[in-house]
């Protein structure tokens, strides 16, 4: 059995969504270099629906040549990713089906 990485951007009080909206401003080469080696030691990813939309719209058209993190876009189109869904993906998509479960917990 391999190994489940998690890695996320995420704020000291929870933010977790739309990182591109704050997480900009504390974005350095060294951090840059540390998600690259990171993606590129991945075997895929496993990512929501709408993260993989977003990225499926996004990251085709980046051009990361000449950058110190040169070849992360192509790595990141090209690595296997499995998707948690409930709904129907496009063909070619791994789809991990996502079904909620009733249980006795008080958050469920």
């Amino acid at each position: 059995m391999g190994n489940l990485i998690i890695s996320t951007f995420i704020t000291l009080d929870g933010v977790q969504e739309n990182p591109q909206d704050w997480s900009l401003g504390f974005w350095s080469d060294e951090y840059g270099r540390y998600a690259r080696d990171l993606l590129f030691a991945a075997d895929a990813l496993i990512m929501g629906r709408v993260t993989y939309e977003g990225f499926s719209e996004t990251w085709p058209a980046v051009d990361d040549q000449g950058t110190p993190t040169a070849g992360y876009a192509s790595r990141m189109n090209s690595i296997r990713k499995y998707v948690v869904s409930q709904t129907q993906l496009p063909k070619g998509v791994i789809v991990l089906s996502y079904r909620p479960r009733k249980t006795d917990h008080p958050l469920s």
